[in-house]
């Protein structure tokens, strides 16, 4: 499911932890189901650019997404760069991202 309300994406800013990536960064809250949104700022690039690294993420989510310790409403933010993204950068932050949502459930019971 995909997060598309502003309201949702400052309710995820304001409430939610954080994780950052050497490509991405990860806000996330607890929620009811697992959700996804994708900030890509103008800086990034022009609109192909900025698109391509949404088609990415979002590829990226659905290859991982059974592998989430629970439901969360996610909203990611690629960080601006003078060197553009590979597939392998944000292959490679999610992995961390998910290894670090394992460690806290597995720490705390919950995230």
């Amino acid at each position: 499911m995909r997060i598309l309300k502003r309201r949702v994406f400052l309710k995820i800013g304001r409430f939610g932890r954080r994780f950052h990536g050497e490509a991405l960064c990860f806000s996330f809250v607890p929620g009811s189901c697992l959700r996804l949104g994708i900030t890509v700022s103008k800086k990034y690039g022009d609109a192909v650019k900025r698109n391509q690294c949404k088609r990415r993420i979002r590829e990226l989510f659905r290859l991982y997404q059974h592998r989430f310790p629970s439901p969360l409403s996610l909203s990611v933010t690629p960080k601006v760069r003078q060197s553009p993204l590979t597939y392998c950068d944000l292959e490679n932050d999610f992995e961390h991202f998910l290894r670090f949502l394992l460690n806290k459930s597995k720490g705390n019971g919950a995230c």
